[in-house]
């Protein structure tokens, strides 16, 4: 069974610090990526973004958006 890493970024991060973020987890990961899917859920307004930067770093990152249910 595959693992699967989610990180879920909640609405804290500015669309600045969500990117920040990205290029950190981006260094985490430049020597491997570990052997699960990785799902990260940025802020709502940082979405595109970072699904933009995972896609063009060609680091196998999925994205996902949040909902608002309380």
């Amino acid at each position: 069974m595959k693992k699967i890493i989610a990180a879920n970024w909640k609405m804290y991060k500015t669309r600045q610090e969500a990117r920040e973020t990205a290029l950190r987890l981006r260094e985490c990961f430049a020597e491997g990526m570990p052997a699960a899917d990785v799902i990260i859920f940025p802020p709502f307004l940082a979405l595109a973004e970072i699904a933009s930067f995972f896609a063009d770093s060609g680091l196998p990152f999925m994205t996902g958006g949040q909902d608002v249910y309380p």
